[in-house]
């Protein structure tokens, strides 16, 4: 008998409507769930022949090994595709509760591959699953669409809780930002996976599980999670107690475009005054915290709007704005954020695009003609949402947006090309990367973003602070610790940065493996699980016995297999890498650039770590010792590459 996993993969082909089950037991061991299984279907089934948009590229949704236990934060699930955005390998993490209710209804996985001839959903019903018509949905918002299914299939179920993802204006047209929503405010947002699933003529996916999900060992399991609820309770105060963000917002950095703030903001003399500020309406207007399936964080805040709807906010969601547009207006941060949310479009993509156009306006190098007449002057947060409908709907300047950041900004001519913050074609968060330890994680990250090493970023800024080096050293493994210490001390040291960066991708991969949040294990100084925990919770939950170093041999195969993807796609070391400006300009909060020679040290460095060649490709012993060996002759008979 399976604990923990259902063992099943059901897989929908929406050209011929035919549905079919799969068994994953071949997969469990090598892969365990979630993204490490989807990972292997897209290698298996998505050729370099195969086009974002080509009804054979596959959407792959996989719940983690752990998701829907009792396991605290065990909400997680991955989706996975070729990204239009990066015409690579793409997963984004999902939370709320579609991923725990799809375990419920049979299936660790689902795999969408095909076209429907007409707009559809999809019903999974308990075991039961059904293609139906969604011609009434095609235009709705997120919002519209989700209350309208939950109230069809509520009359038919008569049972209220079932779980939709569902895509918006934005996925409808295929928009590269545009992402897939559940439950109103989560979401897998970046990439395009919502673009994909447009491309399918798929709406929206609606889940309803009843079933129980047995586990090995039911008291060891309930013991164990005690231990980790009694450790949430600082990460819940941190989130609860928003003035202690102000902290982070000042050591943090003010964003990437123009750095320090622009006009009568330029200095950043009131900054930290303007931070507290914003903290305390936060803490002011916040209706309640809410969280996702099986979480006792409750991360997220809902803050009412005048005429409309609330906004469900994280705080990494107002920090992007304020990083990159320079606004400290709350609400209209809050409006953006609602906005998005039921276009179905991707948050951080539109502060990017917003940045980037105020910089490009203040340097002259387009004019407010070229963008429909919109004054998008810094500070001021309005226009954004401006922006958001019309590249939700491909109108006007928004279509140049509606094939990415580079695209747009080739429209505007090479001169506006060289001012574009991206990694493979991706939108970088708001962190500064004139630091080597921001840039690295950001270059070589196989999406494209640092958000998979995310610990490793917030850790350099903790470790400045005694009391927080306290509260990581109780935390995090010794070595980890020490390697943190080391580095504070040798900022530029190209083999310490390849170390933290390796640790915390591990981190990050095996979340989205497991199906908890990644928040839970490196929000520096609050996480409440590291590998140790781990193990003992896939031996309470599935009953098999994995110790660490099998862990870290699985995260190997995991992010190997998925480097080889995407060495077939075309990438080369030459795609690891920053934007040039990082390189010759000197940051005027960090006093420095980025030193090529450094940079170029700490890649090969981290390649050497993942058993990977000088220029990128997995070593034929690494693949062979992963058992990965038809990965190998894969990438033989289409390169020629190993001698």
């Amino acid at each position: 008998m399976l604990y923990g996993w259902t063992g099943k993969s059901l897989r929908v082909n929406l050209s011929s409507k035919d549905f079919t089950i799969e068994s994953l037991h071949p997969h469990l061991t090598h892969f365990l769930g979630g993204k490490g299984i989807n990972a292997k279907v897209l290698w298996d089934e998505v050729m370099p022949e195969t086009k974002p948009f080509d009804p054979e590229n596959r959407l792959i949704f996989g719940a983690g090994t752990l998701t829907g236990t009792l396991v605290p934060t065990s909400c997680k699930g991955s989706v996975t595709t070729k990204s239009p955005q990066t015409g690579r390998y793409f997963d984004s993490s999902i939370g709320g509760f579609w991923p725990a209710q799809l375990k419920f209804a049979g299936f660790d996985q689902l795999i969408v591959q095909g076209k429907a001839k007409d707009p559809s959903y999809l019903f999974i019903n308990d075991g039961d699953f059904h293609l139906r018509d969604a011609s009434h949905l095609w235009g709705m918002d997120v919002q519209e669409t989700t209350h309208c299914l939950t109230e069809e299939l509520k009359k038919e179920t008569d049972d209220s809780d079932i779980q939709i993802l569902s895509i918006g204006v934005s996925g409808e047209n295929q928009v590269y930002s545009a992402g897939i929503m559940s439950s109103l405010s989560n979401s897998a947002s970046r990439g395009g996976v919502g673009a994909v699933m447009g491309s399918k003529n798929l709406k929206a996916i609606a889940v309803r599980g009843t079933r129980d999900l047995a586990v090995a060992d039911p008291e060891g399991l309930i013991q164990l999670c005690k231990t980790l609820l009694d450790k949430t309770g600082d990460i819940r105060k941190e989130v609860t107690d928003l003035d202690e963000i102000e902290t982070l917002c000042n050591t943090s950095t003010y964003g990437n475009h123009e750095e320090l703030p622009s006009g009568p903001l330029r200095g950043a003399e009131d900054l930290t005054e303007r931070m507290e500020n914003v903290c305390r309406e936060f803490n002011k207007e916040y209706t309640r915290q809410f969280s996702c399936f099986n979480c006792p964080i409750a991360c997220r805040h809902r803050i009412q709007i005048p005429g409309q709807d609330v906004s469900h906010m994280h705080c990494e969601g107002w920090f992007n704005p304020v990083y990159k547009s320079k606004s400290f207006d709350l609400k209209s941060i809050a409006q953006l954020m609602a906005d998005c949310q039921k276009l179905g479009l991707d948050y951080f993509a539109v502060t990017s695009h917003t940045a980037l156009l105020m910089d490009l306006l203040e340097k002259g190098i387009i004019s407010e003609k070229d963008i429909d007449g919109l004054s998008m002057q810094w500070g001021d947060a309005k226009v954004m949402a401006a922006l958001a409908g019309k590249i939700a709907r491909k109108e006007g300047c928004g279509e140049l947006f509606a094939k990415g950041i580079v695209n747009a900004a080739a429209s505007f001519g090479h001169e506006a090309e060289e001012h574009v913050v991206h990694s493979k074609g991706m939108e970088v968060s708001s962190y500064c990367l004139s630091l080597l330890g921001i840039a690295l994680p950001s270059a070589i990250n196989e999406r494209g973003d640092l958000l998979r090493s995310l610990g490793a970023v917030v850790g350099h800024y903790m470790m400045r602070s005694e009391e927080d080096k306290e509260k990581i050293a109780a935390f995090l493994p010794a070595e980890v610790v020490d390697l943190l210490n080391d580095l504070i001390n040798d900022l530029l040291n190209p083999k310490l940065n390849a170390q933290v960066t390796a640790y915390f991708e591990r981190i990050n991969t095996l979340t989205d493996i497991l199906g908890v949040c990644r928040w839970a294990c490196n929000f520096m100084p609050y996480g409440i699980m590291t590998p140790a925990e781990f193990t003992q919770l896939i031996s309470c939950v599935t009953g098999e016995k994995i110790d660490e170093e099998q862990l870290t041999e699985i995260d190997q195969r995991v992010t190997t297999l998925i480097r080889a993807f995407n060495v077939r796609e075309g990438l080369r070391r030459e795609h690891d890498t920053i934007p040039e400006k990082f390189f010759k300009e000197v940051s005027p909060r960090w006093g420095l650039a980025v030193d090529r020679d450094i940079f170029e040290s700490a890649v090969t460095e981290y390649y050497t770590l993942r058993g990977w060649d000088e220029s990128g490709f997995p070593r034929k012993e690494t693949l062979m010792n992963l058992g990965l060996e038809y990965v190998y002759e894969d990438l033989q008979s289409r390169t020629g590459h190993y001698v």
